[in-house]
């Protein structure tokens, strides 16, 4: 059976389709994940549906927005790191734009009166295409009896036992390896007994060389802020670790960050009171992107457009950074069959988070 061949694209095409991407993201994670499967897989063909399951898998169990993180493996995928950020400015941009657009706004006219009709409208919409998206990744990641129970564990102890999603796609995992370990040594008991054994090859994955720019561009990312250190002011200093903070453990998504920054922005800072940052919560939600551009909200409230400049890319630096670091040495081991295990674990499980 032939192996799936990388497609390369320009890197012009990427940005051109994620920036796209970014201002008809309404909903943000699962909206924004299905448009991302229709972009990559059924119509671009730039990545295969497995390439696509080990992309989501990957991007759900980092921190931070999940369609974000995918986008910033894809680019990482197709040209590397710097492209990886490159394309996830891309997709954040319109999202930004639009959300510093609306905080202005609030500025002068507070409240929200006239917008939140069509927040349930939004809300239905989301619905929809999260089930539709759930389907069609059903139908790729579940293959074996034991994956469907994993699907369904996955789906059910969020909701029944408040399980975090990080220890959910750590389960499915684990599900993977332990039933992996299970059937090799079935196998190979069945093959000594009839003489005839012979190490089994490992399939790896489709072989992808990005340049590899890991060093260079993380340094470049980290050095900038210690370069800008003596010209930012104190309290941009603090707005910036307060959401780089957050930003890197905001496991499972944007509206994990949300008690986050009532801890944060509203209890310990002061930054802003608990109603308007309802208020930001609900703007994040019919504007493009993810919901943690309600960072953009924050900041300005707090430090104006720079305020918004310095929590949006501190929320989002420190998740995207991880993913390149992950897809990296995701790239480095695809010839592990544990890796490979665990991943047929994580699939299903990451499927059962979407319902």
């Amino acid at each position: 059976m032939p192996h799936t061949q990388f497609h390369r694209v320009p890197i012009g095409t990427l940005c051109r389709h994620f920036f796209r991407l970014g201002w008809s993201g309404f909903g943000g994670g699962i909206v924004v994940l299905s448009q991302l499967h229709t972009l990559v897989v059924e119509r671009g063909k730039w990545l295969s549906e497995r390439e696509f399951l080990h992309t989501l898998s990957l991007a759900q169990i980092m921190p931070g927005a999940c369609a974000a993180n995918a986008i910033t493996f894809v680019g990482l995928r197709h040209s590397g790191v710097s492209t990886a950020l490159l394309v996830t400015g891309c997709y954040l941009g319109p999202g930004f734009l639009a959300m510093l657009a609306l905080s202005v706004l609030y500025a002068f006219y507070a409240g929200l009166e006239g917008v939140r009709p069509f927040l349930s409208g939004f809300s239905a919409a989301m619905v929809a295409l999260a089930a539709a998206m759930a389907v069609k990744m059903y139908r790729r990641a579940v293959k074996r009896h034991w994956q469907l129970a994993v699907l369904v564990a996955s789906a059910t102890l969020p909701v029944l036992l408040h399980f975090p999603v990080l220890e959910v796609a750590v389960l499915g995992a684990a599900a993977g390896l332990i039933v992996d370990t299970v059937h090799k040594r079935q196998r190979l008991t069945r093959r000594r007994r009839r003489k005839h054994y012979r190490p089994m090859s490992v399939r790896p994955f489709p072989t992808i060389n990005p340049p590899d720019e890991t060093g260079s561009t993380m340094v470049a990312a980290l050095a900038l802020p210690v370069l800008l250190f003596p010209i930012i002011p104190s309290e941009l200093l603090s707005l910036a670790g307060a959401f780089l903070r957050m930003g890197v453990v905001a496991f499972g998504g944007g509206f994990t960050v949300i008690p986050l920054l009532a801890q944060e922005a509203v209890a310990n800072q002061g930054w802003i009171d608990a109603r308007a940052l309802a208020d930001g919560v609900a703007l994040a939600q019919i504007t493009p992107g993810p919901l943690l551009l309600t960072s953009t909200f924050v900041g300005f409230k707090m430090g104006g457009l720079s305020g918004a400049i310095v929590a949006t890319l501190a929320i989002f630096i420190g998740p995207a950074l991880l993913t390149i670091l992950a897809g990296k040495s995701l790239h480095r081991l695809r010839h592990s069959r544990p890796l490979r295990a665990a991943l047929r674990g994580l699939a299903p499980a990451v499927v059962g988070l979407l319902f």
